[in-house]
């Protein structure tokens, strides 16, 4: 089925040949994910709940061609809480919604330690401390080391803005090394002439 593909495609989005990560979704407007909460309120909204729930928990469900991973498996949390209400959640966990969301932090943290190694979990993982506050420094510290060196330094430059109002961010050992490479990587890249990217980076970096 076409419905079928499309749920595949949008919630087990990879990273194409020559694509940069830094190019798959902007900061916390993650378009793929959108557009899975725009394909499933086609359909009701108790067959959908239940459908997210059995891929956020298994371990062992397949999606087309997909094993789900963890960070497949995180995604289709979030749609849950996103599409569902607050008894349709605590009817599938079969608990109250406040031990429902009491182990973010050690699924995210989880995540980390098994998928750090991958941009998009790495990426997943960023906002998803973002949007549960979470700021543990010694995660921050790894978040903001990886996302450099995979080389998303428009990304990179988005999370350090949100993350300067948080104050207790700043002592984050990387946080000044990550807004000097930031500033410094597509000055130092850019060659002459200019090119229309080259020089929106350039002024990015220099307003940063």
């Amino acid at each position: 089925k076409v419905w079928d593909m499309l749920l595949e495609k949008w919630l087990c989005p990879s990273t194409k040949p020559g694509e940069k990560p830094s190019e798959l979704f902007e900061l916390q407007e993650d378009e793929a994910l959108r557009r899975v909460q725009y394909l499933l309120l086609s359909r009701p909204i108790d067959y959908s709940s239940r459908m997210l729930f059995v891929f956020a928990t298994s371990t062992t469900t397949t999606l087309g061609m997909h094993q789900l991973t963890f960070a497949h498996r995180t995604r289709a949390l979030q749609c849950l809480f996103y599409l569902a209400d607050k008894e349709t959640i605590e009817s599938l966990f079969k608990k109250p919604i406040e031990e429902v969301n009491s182990p973010k932090e050690g699924m995210i943290k989880g995540l980390w330690k098994n998928h750090s190694h991958e941009s998009m979990a790495v990426r997943l993982v960023t906002e998803l401390c973002l949007e549960y506050k979470i700021y543990d420094l010694q995660l921050w510290n790894g978040l903001l080391q990886k996302l450099l060196g995979f080389n998303m330094i428009p990304y990179l430059r988005k999370v350090l803005k949100a993350i300067s109002s948080i104050h207790s961010l700043w002592q984050v050992p990387y946080f000044s090394k990550a807004w000097q490479r930031v500033i410094q990587i597509p000055l130092l890249s850019a060659s002459c002439p200019l090119s229309p990217d080259q020089l929106s980076d350039c002024s990015e970096s220099l307003i940063a």
